[in-house]
């Protein structure tokens, strides 16, 4: 279940300019406040269930510009 969630989390992000200026304002620093800012957000997820869907998590958006910016967070960059 908490894969589902972690994918259902990406997909928003994608799709919801809401939730998208909601992470920019926390602006998480680590991945660790990543997942801190996904279950503050309603998803039950487990941090290795959010670091494999960041792994396989195919943009729906040209650039995957936010997405890849997530990715950068579970390499430490």
């Amino acid at each position: 279940m908490s894969m589902e969630a972690a994918n259902q989390f990406l997909q928003r992000l994608e799709k919801e300019s809401p939730l998208r200026g909601q992470l920019y304002i926390s602006s998480p620093k680590t991945f660790d406040e990543l997942v801190t800012f996904a279950h503050g957000k309603g998803f039950v997820l487990e941090a290795d269930e959010l670091k494999a869907a960041l792994d396989s998590y195919k943009s729906q958006l040209k650039g995957g510009g936010n997405i890849d910016a997530l990715k950068q967070l579970v390499s430490g960059q």
